[in-house]
């Protein structure tokens, strides 16, 4: 490795050398620079030298087109104070927003009216938006208001059963969406809706845990209330487990993923993953009906001499 020539301090165009920073992955030495604009960035040595970097970029695009000043100016209620930094040809400005608040903008938004406060704007819209439509709408003239609920259900709010229950459900899952195996955030659902079905609101056999896009599909075609467990199989074509070619399978449980892993198998696009699924519901059903004819079938039994 040849000798490293230092060269900190140096200026190549509108490029100030501060220090050495490393090799890059051919071994050729970097060193970090800050341009006149304030970018610090890292260059290799050769392109100093040879004149192929002589600024972060900024000098290019600056011969084709020139900077607009814009300090003083006022744009819907921001005024610019001062320009911020230039990154990737972008030049920043900081501004001072009606509220008090400051930010930092890209200038193309606040020419071409994107930006026009630091989002306090936006908020106060909102707000008379809300009050347009829905002041002075209480109880049943509310557009979100749903008839099918008692008085105590409405004045209740989730009890902590409510969230065991919603937990358990997610965590039988394994953390995954039931339907299409996606991760991340769940939601625990109701095959029979909660407001019809208070008996089963905290049934383990009447929840499945869905995803956002699922559960947000689903709800969106058949409501948010009196749907039934009908509507969410035929919603997601799949055989109603309770029900199958005449068999009085119990909703939910291992039997049921049985069947909702078959049914989905040629469907979903992964037919060897769901079927194997199947088998192990079903394998995890054989040994639990075991069981319960003969508690003492995994016993060790005496060896017979």
């Amino acid at each position: 490795m040849t000798r490293l020539v230092d060269i900190s301090g140096q200026r190549f165009g509108a490029l100030t050398v501060l220090h050495p920073h490393g090799r890059d992955a051919h071994g050729r030495a970097l060193w970090l620079c800050r341009c006149d604009c304030g970018q610090v960035l890292a260059i290799r040595s050769n392109n100093l030298r040879t004149g192929n970097s002589r600024s972060c970029g900024c000098k290019k695009h600056a011969a084709n087109r020139r900077l607009i000043n814009l300090v003083g100016r006022v744009f819907g209620r921001l005024l610019v104070i001062e320009r911020d930094t230039t990154q990737k040809a972008k030049t920043y400005w900081i501004c001072s927003c009606d509220c008090g608040a400051v930010r930092s903008v890209w200038s193309a938004h606040l020419l071409r009216g994107r930006t026009r406060s630091c989002g306090c704007l936006v908020s106060e819209k909102s707000r008379q938006i809300a009050y347009k439509y829905l002041a002075g709408k209480r109880g049943s003239d509310h557009p979100r208001w749903n008839s099918e609920l008692s008085s105590e259900e409405r004045n209740a709010r989730r009890t902590q059963e409510d969230k065991e229950w919603a937990a358990s459900i997610i965590a039988r899952s394994n953390y995954q969406c039931e339907l299409c195996g996606a991760t991340g955030r769940l939601n625990a659902h109701h095959i029979k809706a909660y407001a019809s079905r208070p008996d089963l609101r905290t049934k383990l056999f009447n929840g499945i845990a869905l995803c956002i896009l699922c559960h947000t599909e689903f709800h969106r075609t058949c409501g948010y209330s009196g749907f039934s467990e009908d509507d969410f199989f035929g919603h997601f074509q799949l055989p109603n487990p309770g029900c199958v070619a005449g068999l009085s399978l119990p909703l939910g449980g291992d039997l049921a993923n049985v069947v909702k892993y078959v049914a989905r198998a040629a469907h979903k696009g992964s037919f060897v993953e769901d079927l194997r699924k199947a088998r192990w519901y079903l394998d995890r059903e054989i040994e639990r009906r075991a069981d319960e004819l003969n508690p003492n079938a995994h016993t060790p039994r005496e060896i017979e001499t």
